[in-house]
């Protein structure tokens, strides 16, 4: 049996009972790591960032004992503390190099399987290790990937080059072989490859050792000579963890500053990426949604210039890629969100009293000219109708089973569009904006609600969570009365006994109660969505936060139990199953960790 606890400087908390699947991780802006207690992914391991994601290693084994004997494990922070029946193993991450340091309480034989590649590289031909045996315990690893005409168009071109090098404070008995490992985790995702052989060169015997990697020897050599001598500097820099105190529940605010965390490990100084280990691209929707997360965190200027890269972006159409940098789909929501957080920040800079500093003319040029850019051309492509058609994909519900593509008029929509007329009238004071709010208002209601249900598409009328944000954005849609009738229909119809809603009426046929992996069946048809969770909360607590105290309280402790308790140890999952709460698809996910983070902000007065 394992417990998990959380440490700070000054406090610890243990979870109530023996967790069962976890993965003891750690998430840096340079690198990342996760060590599962049961099945593993390819998606596991201790992953680099350098413009791409590498993976560099797939696991370490240990004599005698395995991870899933630890008795307890101590996430604080960049740190990871795993105790057995007499040996105790501490993992850290060196937030400026990404390299990763292990220390232990005895000396223990370990055993370094290696995959070095592209993190999506699934390719298994032409991979070279030569392993070089270096003085002063050092080891130091030249990775060069091949093309191969088994897998590729030519034979033997030279792809790319990564070195490795380890420093350890025992011995060290080369052993090179291929060994190949199987992955159960991706078989029940659906995920394939689900086996693949990597490389073990070695066996090392001792008490401390670095990992540190690079294009080239000498970089990964610097990081060991400057970084290794400074070993115990680095293990309590990986601890200092401050935990504010947000609520009167401990674990909220455990979860709270883990949620912060794990946000700003997504994060580099060009872009939000979206999830970790998958999802590591910069999807525009996420990145907006997230946005909210950095505000509360007070990187404002990391929050700006994410957002003067989206406003930069904007096309002819007035839409975004869904991944930015990529001609994809476009996302037909990506903006709204962007202009709603925008808008946050102007507010939050004024009562900080720091707009001056961090909302500078071009900026706020750059926003007025976007959001009436973009008002002006929607309004253009409306039609008779006055109201925002979607094509598939293009809205967060971007998945496609059988009939179900979403394709048509999709109630968030029109209320962010709602919103964004609302707006660029605040700004410009222009009538003709105002109009347009009214005639598209009145096309809304009357086409979209039936007295009890606000339908989520108009070719459906299936009942769906997203009239939760069509609130968050737009509640001037209907008075205060209609929407608590289109609330409490969606509860009826939507909710999860474990504190959560379900992306589908369960009554519905497409509606899947367990997640189904890459397989989408289940992924917008029951699949449980933190961050949309955290934001139905936030909804109904500006709504009528007496009447549906009870659904909030639960949708944040589930939110807190996923964070601390479940999966990836410290972070917030992309989403869970409908029938039983599960920590499901990317372990680190943007806006799940974001919108927990808004969530209790917006009510951290209520539970102080």
């Amino acid at each position: 049996m394992t417990f998990v606890y959380h440490s700070s400087k000054d406090r610890i908390i243990r979870s109530r009972e023996p967790v069962g699947s976890y993965r003891a991780s750690i998430f840096n802006k340079n690198s990342f790591l996760c060590i599962p207690n049961r099945k593993r992914s390819r998606y596991d391991g201790y992953f680099v960032k350098a413009k791409k994601l590498w993976k560099i290693l797939d696991e370490i084994r240990f004599d005698f004992f395995e991870i899933k004997d630890a008795d307890k494990i101590v996430k604080c922070k960049n740190s990871m503390q795993l105790f057995f029946k007499f040996i105790n193993i501490s993992f850290f991450i060196d937030e400026p190099t990404g390299a990763l340091l292990f220390e232990s309480n005895t000396d223990i034989k370990m055993n370094f399987l290696f995959d070095i590649r592209n993190a999506f590289d699934q390719r298994i031909w032409g991979r070279h290790y030569e392993v070089e045996y270096l003085s002063d315990n050092t080891i130091a690893i030249h990775f060069v990937k091949k093309t191969d005409t088994r897998e590729d168009s030519t034979q033997g071109q030279k792809e790319f080059e990564k070195f490795v090098v380890i420093k350890y404070n025992g011995h060290a008995v080369s052993n090179q072989r291929w060994i190949e490992q199987e992955y159960e985790y991706d078989i029940d995702r659906r995920s394939p490859e689900y086996k693949r052989h990597v490389f073990s060169p070695f066996d090392i015997n001792a008490t401390r050792l670095m990992i540190a990697t690079g294009d080239s020897l000498d970089e990964a050599m610097n990081k060991i000579k400057a970084r290794y001598k400074l070993f115990d500097k680095i293990k309590n820099l990986a601890t200092d963890f401050e935990v504010e105190r947000v609520s009167r529940f401990e674990e909220v605010d455990f979860a709270y500053a883990s949620a912060k965390d794990s946000l700003l490990s997504l994060c580099s100084k060009d872009c939000m990426v979206a999830g970790a280990p998958w999802f590591f691209e910069e999807w525009s929707r996420d990145e907006a949604i997230s946005l909210i997360g950095l505000i509360h965190s007070n990187e404002l200027e990391l929050a700006r210039s994410y957002m003067m890269n989206i406003l930069k972006n904007v096309y002819y159409n007035g839409k975004v890629y869904a991944k930015l940098g990529e001609k994809s789909h476009f996302s037909i929501d990506a903006l709204p969100w962007l202009f709603n957080r925008v808008s946050y920040m102007i507010r939050f800079s004024d009562k900080k009293n720091i707009a001056d500093y961090f909302l500078t003319k071009h900026f706020i040029s750059l926003f007025k000219g976007s959001v009436i850019n973009t008002a002006d051309l929607i309004n253009k492509f409306l039609g008779k109708s006055h109201m925002i058609y979607s094509l598939p994909h293009e809205t967060w519900m971007d998945s496609t089973y059988g009939n179900d593509t979403r394709e048509g008029f999709n109630i968030e929509v029109q209320a962010m569009y709602l919103y964004l007329n609302k707006l660029a009238y605040a700004l410009t004071k222009d009538e003709f904006y105002k109009e347009k709010e009214r005639e598209m208002r009145t096309e809304v209601v009357n086409n979209f609600f039936n007295g009890e249900i606000l339908y989520d598409n108009l070719n459906t009328k299936l009942i769906r969570p997203n009239v939760f944000i069509a609130y968050y954005f737009y509640p001037e849609l209907l008075s205060h009365l209609q929407w608590k009738r289109v609330f409490n229909s969606a509860i009826k119809a939507l909710w999860l006994e474990w504190g959560g809603f379900s992306t589908i009426d369960k009554n519905s046929d497409l509606y899947t109660p367990f997640h189904t992996g890459e397989y989408p069946e289940s992924y917008h048809r029951g699949d449980s969505w933190y961050f949309l969770n955290n934001i139905a909360a936030i909804a109904m607590y500006k709504l009528d936060r007496t009447i549906y105290s009870s659904y909030i309280a639960d949708i944040i402790s589930a939110g807190t139990k996923e964070i601390l308790w479940m999966n990836s140890v410290g972070s917030a999952a992309e989403l869970s199953s409908a029938g039983t709460q599960t920590s499901q698809g990317a372990f680190n996910q943007a806006w799940s960790n974001a919108t927990y983070i808004e969530l209790i902000k917006e009510i951290s007065k209520e539970i102080k």
